[in-house]
Protein backbone atom coordinates (compact mmCIF):
# COMPACT_ATOMS: atom_id res chain seq x y z
CA UNK A 1 0.00 0.00 0.00
CA UNK A 2 1.00 3.60 -0.46
CA UNK A 3 1.78 5.70 2.57
CA UNK A 4 1.35 9.37 3.27
CA UNK A 5 4.23 11.60 4.29
CA UNK A 6 3.99 13.22 7.71
CA UNK A 7 0.45 11.99 8.45
CA UNK A 8 -0.02 10.38 11.87
CA UNK A 9 -2.32 7.40 12.32
CA UNK A 10 -4.38 9.37 14.83
CA UNK A 11 -5.95 12.13 12.72
CA UNK A 12 -4.97 15.70 13.45
CA UNK A 13 -6.83 18.96 13.11
CA UNK A 14 -4.06 20.52 11.07
CA UNK A 15 -5.43 22.07 7.92
CA UNK A 16 -3.06 24.97 7.38
CA UNK A 17 0.31 25.39 5.73
CA UNK A 18 1.54 23.40 2.76
CA UNK A 19 -0.30 20.15 2.10
CA UNK A 20 -0.03 17.48 -0.62
CA UNK A 21 -2.24 17.98 -3.67
CA UNK A 22 -3.65 14.59 -4.57
CA UNK A 23 -5.31 13.49 -7.77
CA UNK A 24 -8.29 11.20 -7.21
CA UNK A 25 -8.09 8.21 -9.52
CA UNK A 26 -11.28 7.52 -11.47
CA UNK A 27 -12.31 3.90 -11.99
CA UNK A 28 -15.24 1.75 -12.99
CA UNK A 29 -15.72 -1.31 -10.83
CA UNK A 30 -17.98 -4.33 -11.26
CA UNK A 31 -20.38 -5.32 -8.49
CA UNK A 32 -21.40 -8.87 -7.63
CA UNK A 33 -24.43 -8.56 -9.91
CA UNK A 34 -22.19 -7.61 -12.83
CA UNK A 35 -23.20 -3.95 -12.92
CA UNK A 36 -20.60 -1.21 -13.41
CA UNK A 37 -20.20 1.65 -10.93
CA UNK A 38 -18.05 4.75 -11.22
CA UNK A 39 -15.80 5.62 -8.28
CA UNK A 40 -13.15 8.28 -7.63
CA UNK A 41 -10.68 7.50 -4.87
CA UNK A 42 -7.32 8.22 -3.33
CA UNK A 43 -5.53 7.92 -0.02
CA UNK A 44 -4.56 5.49 2.69
CA UNK A 45 -6.12 5.06 6.11
CA UNK A 46 -9.66 5.23 7.44
CA UNK A 47 -12.17 4.70 4.59
CA UNK A 48 -14.37 7.74 3.96
CA UNK A 49 -17.15 6.70 1.58
CA UNK A 50 -18.95 9.64 -0.04
CA UNK A 51 -22.32 9.93 -1.78
CA UNK A 52 -22.83 13.08 -3.88
CA UNK A 53 -25.90 15.21 -4.31
CA UNK A 54 -28.68 15.01 -6.89
CA UNK A 55 -27.54 15.72 -10.47
CA UNK A 56 -23.87 15.63 -9.43
CA UNK A 57 -21.19 12.93 -9.35
CA UNK A 58 -18.23 12.08 -7.18
CA UNK A 59 -15.61 13.77 -9.37
CA UNK A 60 -17.27 17.18 -8.86
CA UNK A 61 -16.14 17.07 -5.22
CA UNK A 62 -12.54 16.27 -6.13
CA UNK A 63 -11.11 19.58 -4.91
CA UNK A 64 -12.55 19.19 -1.42
CA UNK A 65 -12.07 15.43 -1.11
CA UNK A 66 -8.43 15.51 -2.25
CA UNK A 67 -7.65 17.72 0.75
CA UNK A 68 -9.05 15.12 3.15
CA UNK A 69 -6.51 12.53 1.98
CA UNK A 70 -3.72 14.32 3.85
CA UNK A 71 -5.77 13.97 7.06
CA UNK A 72 -5.43 10.18 6.99
CA UNK A 73 -8.48 9.10 4.99
CA UNK A 74 -8.89 6.71 2.09
CA UNK A 75 -11.47 8.76 0.19
CA UNK A 76 -13.95 6.82 -1.95
CA UNK A 77 -16.53 8.88 -3.88
CA UNK A 78 -19.15 6.64 -5.48
CA UNK A 79 -21.27 7.73 -8.44
CA UNK A 80 -24.85 7.08 -7.36
CA UNK A 81 -26.93 5.03 -9.82
CA UNK A 82 -28.11 7.16 -12.73
CA UNK A 83 -25.32 9.69 -12.18
CA UNK A 84 -21.81 10.10 -13.53
CA UNK A 85 -20.37 6.83 -14.80
CA UNK A 86 -22.93 4.60 -13.09
CA UNK A 87 -25.96 3.55 -15.18
CA UNK A 88 -29.49 3.79 -13.77
CA UNK A 89 -30.50 0.95 -11.46
CA UNK A 90 -32.55 -1.94 -12.79
CA UNK A 91 -36.29 -1.98 -12.26
CA UNK A 92 -37.74 -0.72 -9.96
CA UNK A 93 -35.70 2.44 -10.58
CA UNK A 94 -38.40 4.57 -8.96
CA UNK A 95 -37.70 3.24 -5.46
CA UNK A 96 -35.00 4.89 -3.39
CA UNK A 97 -34.00 1.50 -1.99
CA UNK A 98 -32.69 0.61 -5.47
CA UNK A 99 -30.20 3.50 -5.27
CA UNK A 100 -29.19 2.55 -1.75
CA UNK A 101 -28.69 -1.07 -2.76
CA UNK A 102 -26.53 -0.11 -5.77
CA UNK A 103 -24.42 2.11 -3.52
CA UNK A 104 -24.08 -0.71 -0.96
CA UNK A 105 -23.08 -3.13 -3.73
CA UNK A 106 -20.23 -0.80 -4.71
CA UNK A 107 -19.04 -0.68 -1.09
CA UNK A 108 -19.09 -4.48 -0.98
CA UNK A 109 -17.30 -4.81 -4.33
CA UNK A 110 -14.51 -2.58 -3.02
CA UNK A 111 -14.18 -4.81 0.05
CA UNK A 112 -14.87 -2.04 2.56
CA UNK A 113 -15.83 -3.60 5.88
CA UNK A 114 -16.13 -0.45 8.04
CA UNK A 115 -16.08 3.23 7.08
CA UNK A 116 -17.06 6.77 7.83
CA UNK A 117 -20.01 7.47 5.52
CA UNK A 118 -20.59 11.00 4.24
CA UNK A 119 -23.34 12.26 1.98
CA UNK A 120 -24.36 15.61 0.52
CA UNK A 121 -28.00 16.45 -0.18
CA UNK A 122 -29.61 13.34 -1.76
CA UNK A 123 -26.39 11.50 -0.96
CA UNK A 124 -27.07 12.26 2.70
CA UNK A 125 -30.31 10.30 2.47
CA UNK A 126 -28.57 7.39 0.74
CA UNK A 127 -25.82 7.04 3.36
CA UNK A 128 -28.41 7.47 6.12
CA UNK A 129 -30.34 4.49 4.74
CA UNK A 130 -27.15 2.48 4.39
CA UNK A 131 -25.93 3.32 7.90
CA UNK A 132 -29.30 2.45 9.42
CA UNK A 133 -29.15 -0.91 7.66
CA UNK A 134 -25.46 -1.52 8.52
CA UNK A 135 -24.86 0.04 11.90
CA UNK A 136 -21.96 -2.34 12.61
CA UNK A 137 -20.20 -1.14 9.45
CA UNK A 138 -20.58 2.54 10.27
CA UNK A 139 -17.69 4.21 12.08
CA UNK A 140 -19.45 7.59 11.89
CA UNK A 141 -21.99 9.42 9.76
CA UNK A 142 -21.38 12.89 8.29
CA UNK A 143 -24.41 14.52 6.63
CA UNK A 144 -23.88 17.68 4.58
CA UNK A 145 -27.07 19.66 3.85
CA UNK A 146 -28.94 16.33 3.79
CA UNK A 147 -32.50 15.69 2.63
CA UNK A 148 -33.52 13.99 5.87
CA UNK A 149 -35.58 14.80 8.97
CA UNK A 150 -39.17 15.60 9.81
CA UNK A 151 -39.11 19.01 8.09
CA UNK A 152 -37.94 17.46 4.80
CA UNK A 153 -40.43 14.60 5.16
CA UNK A 154 -43.23 17.16 5.60
CA UNK A 155 -42.03 19.13 2.56
CA UNK A 156 -42.12 16.01 0.40
CA UNK A 157 -45.53 14.99 1.75
CA UNK A 158 -46.91 18.41 0.77
CA UNK A 159 -45.33 18.08 -2.66
CA UNK A 160 -47.00 14.71 -3.21
CA UNK A 161 -50.33 16.21 -2.17
CA UNK A 162 -49.81 19.30 -4.32
CA UNK A 163 -47.34 18.66 -7.17
CA UNK A 164 -47.30 22.39 -7.99
CA UNK A 165 -45.09 22.81 -4.90
CA UNK A 166 -42.39 21.04 -6.91
CA UNK A 167 -41.94 24.15 -9.05
CA UNK A 168 -40.95 26.15 -5.96
CA UNK A 169 -38.47 23.51 -4.86
CA UNK A 170 -36.99 23.29 -8.37
CA UNK A 171 -36.64 27.08 -8.48
CA UNK A 172 -34.83 27.13 -5.13
CA UNK A 173 -32.47 24.39 -6.34
CA UNK A 174 -31.83 26.22 -9.62
CA UNK A 175 -31.13 29.48 -7.80
CA UNK A 176 -28.71 27.71 -5.50
CA UNK A 177 -26.94 26.03 -8.42
CA UNK A 178 -26.59 29.39 -10.14
CA UNK A 179 -24.70 30.64 -7.09
CA UNK A 180 -21.79 28.38 -8.13
CA UNK A 181 -20.96 31.11 -10.65
CA UNK A 182 -19.31 33.62 -8.33
CA UNK A 183 -18.10 36.86 -9.95
CA UNK A 184 -16.03 37.56 -6.84
CA UNK A 185 -14.04 34.33 -7.23
CA UNK A 186 -13.55 33.72 -10.93
CA UNK A 187 -10.70 31.29 -10.29
CA UNK A 188 -12.89 28.89 -8.30
CA UNK A 189 -15.76 29.36 -10.74
CA UNK A 190 -13.45 28.35 -13.60
CA UNK A 191 -12.34 25.25 -11.69
CA UNK A 192 -15.95 24.18 -11.06
CA UNK A 193 -16.88 24.74 -14.72
CA UNK A 194 -13.80 22.76 -15.76
CA UNK A 195 -14.84 19.86 -13.51
CA UNK A 196 -18.35 19.99 -14.98
CA UNK A 197 -17.00 19.86 -18.52
CA UNK A 198 -14.53 17.03 -17.75
CA UNK A 199 -17.30 15.03 -16.08
CA UNK A 200 -19.65 15.42 -19.02
CA UNK A 201 -21.66 18.30 -17.53
CA UNK A 202 -22.83 15.89 -14.84
CA UNK A 203 -25.92 13.79 -15.54
CA UNK A 204 -28.28 14.49 -18.48
CA UNK A 205 -31.87 15.38 -17.63
CA UNK A 206 -33.57 12.11 -18.77
CA UNK A 207 -31.38 10.13 -16.36
CA UNK A 208 -32.35 12.41 -13.48
CA UNK A 209 -36.11 11.88 -13.67
CA UNK A 210 -36.14 8.39 -12.05
CA UNK A 211 -33.96 9.36 -9.04
CA UNK A 212 -36.04 12.51 -8.58
CA UNK A 213 -39.21 10.41 -8.56
CA UNK A 214 -37.59 7.94 -6.16
CA UNK A 215 -36.70 10.73 -3.76
CA UNK A 216 -40.20 12.22 -3.88
CA UNK A 217 -41.80 8.81 -3.34
CA UNK A 218 -39.46 7.70 -0.55
CA UNK A 219 -40.69 6.65 2.87
CA UNK A 220 -40.19 9.14 5.72
CA UNK A 221 -36.59 9.51 6.82
CA UNK A 222 -37.22 10.33 10.47
CA UNK A 223 -37.48 6.64 11.54
CA UNK A 224 -34.02 6.05 10.03
CA UNK A 225 -32.58 8.84 12.18
CA UNK A 226 -34.19 7.32 15.26
CA UNK A 227 -32.69 3.93 14.41
CA UNK A 228 -29.24 5.49 14.17
CA UNK A 229 -29.71 7.40 17.43
CA UNK A 230 -30.80 4.22 19.21
CA UNK A 231 -27.69 2.46 17.86
CA UNK A 232 -25.56 5.38 19.14
CA UNK A 233 -23.92 5.95 15.79
CA UNK A 234 -21.60 8.99 16.05
CA UNK A 235 -23.06 11.59 13.70
CA UNK A 236 -22.46 15.14 12.53
CA UNK A 237 -24.77 17.33 10.45
CA UNK A 238 -23.08 20.16 8.51
CA UNK A 239 -25.47 22.71 7.03
CA UNK A 240 -25.39 26.07 5.27
CA UNK A 241 -27.23 28.83 7.07
CA UNK A 242 -28.67 30.15 3.77
CA UNK A 243 -29.68 26.77 2.33
CA UNK A 244 -33.06 27.45 0.72
CA UNK A 245 -34.02 23.96 -0.56
CA UNK A 246 -33.40 22.45 2.91
CA UNK A 247 -33.68 25.23 5.52
CA UNK A 248 -31.44 25.26 8.55
CA UNK A 249 -34.39 24.65 10.89
CA UNK A 250 -34.86 21.24 9.30
CA UNK A 251 -31.18 20.38 9.73
CA UNK A 252 -31.30 21.41 13.38
CA UNK A 253 -34.33 19.17 13.86
CA UNK A 254 -32.59 16.24 12.14
CA UNK A 255 -29.47 16.72 14.26
CA UNK A 256 -31.57 16.72 17.43
CA UNK A 257 -33.20 13.42 16.43
CA UNK A 258 -29.79 11.90 15.68
CA UNK A 259 -28.29 13.44 18.84
CA UNK A 260 -25.64 14.65 16.44
CA UNK A 261 -23.33 17.62 16.50
CA UNK A 262 -24.51 20.40 14.18
CA UNK A 263 -22.07 22.58 12.27
CA UNK A 264 -23.70 25.74 10.90
CA UNK A 265 -21.78 27.18 7.94
CA UNK A 266 -22.48 30.91 7.99
CA UNK A 267 -23.69 32.49 4.75
CA UNK A 268 -23.49 29.19 2.85
CA UNK A 269 -26.05 27.89 0.38
CA UNK A 270 -26.96 24.30 -0.45
CA UNK A 271 -23.89 23.60 -2.61
CA UNK A 272 -21.37 25.57 -0.56
CA UNK A 273 -18.77 22.80 -0.52
CA UNK A 274 -18.40 23.19 -4.29
CA UNK A 275 -17.96 26.96 -3.95
CA UNK A 276 -15.06 26.61 -1.54
CA UNK A 277 -12.90 23.47 -1.30
CA UNK A 278 -11.21 24.67 1.90
CA UNK A 279 -14.14 24.96 4.32
CA UNK A 280 -15.08 21.29 4.68
CA UNK A 281 -11.48 20.14 5.37
CA UNK A 282 -11.15 22.89 7.98
CA UNK A 283 -14.40 21.75 9.60
CA UNK A 284 -13.09 18.17 9.56
CA UNK A 285 -10.01 19.43 11.38
CA UNK A 286 -12.20 20.67 14.21
CA UNK A 287 -14.39 17.55 14.20
CA UNK A 288 -11.31 15.32 14.44
CA UNK A 289 -10.60 16.96 17.78
CA UNK A 290 -14.05 15.94 18.96
CA UNK A 291 -16.77 13.50 17.98
CA UNK A 292 -15.28 12.36 14.66
CA UNK A 293 -11.87 11.81 16.24
CA UNK A 294 -13.48 9.86 19.08
CA UNK A 295 -15.27 7.65 16.55
CA UNK A 296 -11.98 7.09 14.67
CA UNK A 297 -10.22 6.07 17.90
CA UNK A 298 -13.06 3.76 18.95
CA UNK A 299 -13.06 2.00 15.56
CA UNK A 300 -9.30 1.45 15.67
CA UNK A 301 -9.50 0.17 19.24
CA UNK A 302 -12.41 -2.13 18.30
CA UNK A 303 -10.20 -3.59 15.55
CA UNK A 304 -7.66 -4.63 18.19
CA UNK A 305 -5.12 -1.92 17.36
CA UNK A 306 -3.54 0.65 19.62
CA UNK A 307 -4.85 4.03 18.36
CA UNK A 308 -1.66 5.73 19.54
CA UNK A 309 0.64 3.38 17.63
CA UNK A 310 -1.28 2.00 14.65
CA UNK A 311 -0.09 3.09 11.20
CA UNK A 312 -2.43 4.21 8.45
CA UNK A 313 -1.70 1.01 6.55
CA UNK A 314 -2.70 -1.06 9.61
CA UNK A 315 -5.88 0.96 10.12
CA UNK A 316 -6.81 0.61 6.47
CA UNK A 317 -6.22 -3.15 6.53
CA UNK A 318 -8.43 -3.49 9.61
CA UNK A 319 -11.29 -1.66 7.87
CA UNK A 320 -11.10 -3.68 4.64
CA UNK A 321 -11.55 -7.34 3.82
CA UNK A 322 -8.32 -9.20 2.95
CA UNK A 323 -7.01 -8.55 -0.56
CA UNK A 324 -9.72 -5.97 -1.20
CA UNK A 325 -10.18 -4.09 -4.45
CA UNK A 326 -10.05 -0.81 -2.52
CA UNK A 327 -6.55 -1.63 -1.24
CA UNK A 328 -5.43 -2.38 -4.79
CA UNK A 329 -6.84 0.86 -6.18
CA UNK A 330 -5.36 2.90 -3.36
CA UNK A 331 -1.90 2.07 -4.73
CA UNK A 332 -2.62 4.58 -7.47
CA UNK A 333 -2.41 7.60 -5.18
CA UNK A 334 -0.48 10.31 -7.00
CA UNK A 335 0.83 13.40 -5.24
CA UNK A 336 1.01 15.96 -8.02
CA UNK A 337 2.24 18.97 -6.03
CA UNK A 338 2.13 20.73 -2.70
CA UNK A 339 -0.12 23.70 -2.14
CA UNK A 340 -0.56 26.39 0.46
CA UNK A 341 -4.12 26.21 1.72
CA UNK A 342 -6.21 29.33 1.27
CA UNK A 343 -8.24 30.52 4.25
CA UNK A 344 -11.75 29.06 4.41
CA UNK A 345 -14.29 31.29 2.73
CA UNK A 346 -16.98 30.51 5.29
CA UNK A 347 -17.03 30.79 9.05
CA UNK A 348 -18.91 28.17 11.04
CA UNK A 349 -20.09 27.35 14.53
CA UNK A 350 -20.46 24.03 16.29
CA UNK A 351 -23.60 23.19 18.25
CA UNK A 352 -23.56 20.08 20.44
CA UNK A 353 -26.74 18.25 21.51
CA UNK A 354 -28.11 18.92 25.01
CA UNK A 355 -26.49 16.78 27.66
CA UNK A 356 -23.30 16.20 25.68
CA UNK A 357 -20.16 17.95 26.85
CA UNK A 358 -18.08 19.68 24.19
CA UNK A 359 -14.41 18.72 24.26
CA UNK A 360 -12.18 21.68 25.04
CA UNK A 361 -9.44 22.08 22.42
Amino acid sequence: MSSLPSVPARPTASGRGRVPVVRLGRHRIRTASGRMVGVAMAGTGMPLVVAHGFAAQGALYAQTLSRLVSMGFMVVAVDVAGHGRTPPPPFPALRLSAYRDEFAAAVDALGIRRAVFMGHSMGGRIVTELAAERTDATVALVLVDPVVGREWDSQIARLRHNPADGAGLALRLATDTASLVDPHDLDQTAKILSLLVRSGLSSPLPRLLPPAAALIGADPSDPLLRTLAAARIPAVVIHGSLDRPIPLAGARQAAATLRADLVVVEGARHSWLLNDPETLPSIFGQLLKGRLGDAWTAAVDHAGLDPALATLDQIEAAMLVPDSLAAHLSNRVEFIATSTRRPSRYAWRLETPPGRLRRVV
